[in-house]
């Protein structure tokens, strides 16, 4: 194995030990809003970041598509729809 090769299976991801938005919004929702937003959330759901996006920030919890997209794609601690 070539020395990049072996440092890249031994890295791990950065964590600023910060929630991501998507993280604290799910935590502050009650259980009937967060299981209609992880269902959302769903990578077969149907539905883009952006969307996801509009809806919560017009509901009055601001987030960016992006942090939509980064949540489903597991890039934080916690995220990676179905």
């Amino acid at each position: 194995m070539s020395k990049l090769a072996a440092a890249i299976a031994e890295a791990q991801p950065r964590r600023n030990g910060t929630p991501c938005t998507m993280c604290s919004i799910l935590d502050r929702l009650d259980d009937i809003d967060r299981k209609a937003v992880e269902n959302m959330l769903r990578l077969d759901s149907g539905f883009y970041g952006t969307h996801i996006a509009d809806l919560l920030t017009d509901n009055g919890h601001p987030i960016r598509d992006h942090a939509v997209q980064n949540h489903r794609r597991g890039r934080c601690g916690r995220g990676r729809a179905g």
